[in-house]
């Protein structure tokens, strides 16, 4: 029955971690308990608790997986650190202004060939950073708060962030070298979700076989695919239907491969007609959904303060 999100979604249970990681009332009654045992309500500053300790044998599991990945956690720093050193791996020390540099302009940077860092019998460039972070902001829903977390990271982070993206190229290698791979099965899999995200954004666009009629010729395809596109913008720019987002891998390949060109000034220009729109519609629908006059609607006007410590998963 609990109400937090986290523990609540585990029938209460709080995962295994060491002593004093909660603030002290709950903590101290925690570890005062017996197995099967029940307290009493707890008060702290987050609410109200009621805990029950488990038994040995119902918390065996759960002690048994976190020991299991404390030790995969522990070899995967050690491989890594033998990696990097096998591997005479640096990260060059303008790293961060470079990652900047290339995330203002990922278009023209797409394929840069500066090093970020550098390693045996090659490096990770620019280019594969902006493969990379492609791959990682491809979903739709998620890749936006990601492209937005990467672009206001401070610059220890992004010096974090190519190391581990450089780390995991150095892995790619290493298991192409001792013939690791993925399965069969696996293969199938990635290759049925690939094709069922591009049917269903040739059929959101039109582009069913009979518009592609194999036996047309390839300038006839061509032609009949580019005014299904421009029928699909029109019916976008109306709202009469939604943005479709191309995977991450085809929209990278696409981009590295095909000719394309993006007009600032007509980008600019569309931003500015979107804008005065939206202001025109929201001036003749007094009735739509405005922004709250003050602050947050807490008492006093103001938003809560944070607390100084974590709030505890209670069950």
């Amino acid at each position: 029955n609990s109400m937090d999100t986290g523990s609540g979604a585990d029938s209460g249970y709080l995962p295994v971690g060491p002593r004093g990681r909660f603030v002290p009332t709950f903590d101290s009654m925690a570890y005062s308990m017996a197995p099967g045992a029940v307290s009493p309500v707890v008060p702290t500053q987050f609410g109200f608790h009621i805990l029950r300790r488990p038994s040995l044998a119902e918390s065996r599991n759960r002690y048994r997986d976190f020991v299991k990945n404390a030790q995969v956690a522990f070899v995967d720093s050690a491989y890594f650190a033998e990696l990097d050193k096998a591997n005479d791996f640096k990260v060059d020390p303008a790293a961060a202004a470079k990652i900047k540099a290339a995330l203002a302009d990922i278009d023209g940077k797409r394929n840069d060939k500066t090093t970020l860092v550098s390693y045996k019998s090659g490096g990770f460039t620019v280019a594969d950073l902006l493969r990379w972070v492609g791959a990682l902001t491809a979903d739709p829903v998620k890749g936006p708060q990601t492209m937005a977390q990467i672009h206001s990271a401070p610059d220890t982070q992004l010096v974090e962030f190519v190391r581990r993206l450089a780390q995991n190229a150095l892995v790619l290698r290493d298991a192409e070298k001792n013939k690791v791979d993925i399965t069969a099965s696996e293969w199938q899999q990635i290759t049925l979700d690939f094709r069922n995200q591009i049917d269903t954004i040739k059929v959101s666009i039109g582009l069913t076989p009979d518009v592609l009629d194999p036996k047309a010729s390839a300038s006839d395809r061509s032609k009949a695919a580019a005014l299904k596109v421009d029928q699909y913008f029109d019916k976008l720019v109306k709202g009469a239907t939604r943005l479709r987002v191309l995977p991450g891998l085809l929209a990278g390949t696409l981009r590295s491969e095909g000719k394309y060109l993006v007009n600032p000034a007509g980008t600019k220009r569309a931003l500015e007609l979107a804008q005065a729109k939206v202001g025109a519609d929201t001036a003749k629908a007094p009735g739509m959904m405005q922004p709250a006059p003050g602050g947050a609607p807490v008492p006093g006007g103001a938003p809560t303060p944070a607390p100084a410590t974590p709030a505890p998963k209670t069950p």
